[in-house]
């Protein structure tokens, strides 16, 4: 999800096998105003990854495994 304003995630069930290297199940990314919420997600990798210039996120009742659960990158000003 890149460069996303107002979104809804619902009820999704995503799957990965375990096993599987760079399957992150939700990658967000220079977003805003996200919702997401009720989903299943397992996967090799991040089970919802937030990176940089994403803001306003809002993330409930979300079932993870097998993955390494929510990664949350952020933006460091420099100096």
């Amino acid at each position: 999800m890149q460069y996303c304003n107002y979104a809804n995630v619902s009820y999704l069930q995503i799957r990965a096998p375990e096993d599987s290297p760079n399957t992150d199940g939700i990658d967000i990314s220079m977003s805003s105003n996200v919702n997401i919420h009720d989903c299943n997600i397992g996967t090799g990798d991040d089970c919802i990854a937030v990176n940089n210039g994403t803001f306003n996120i809002d993330i409930n009742n979300i079932a993870c495994g097998p993955g390494h659960g929510i990664r949350v990158v952020l933006d460091m000003p420099e100096g």
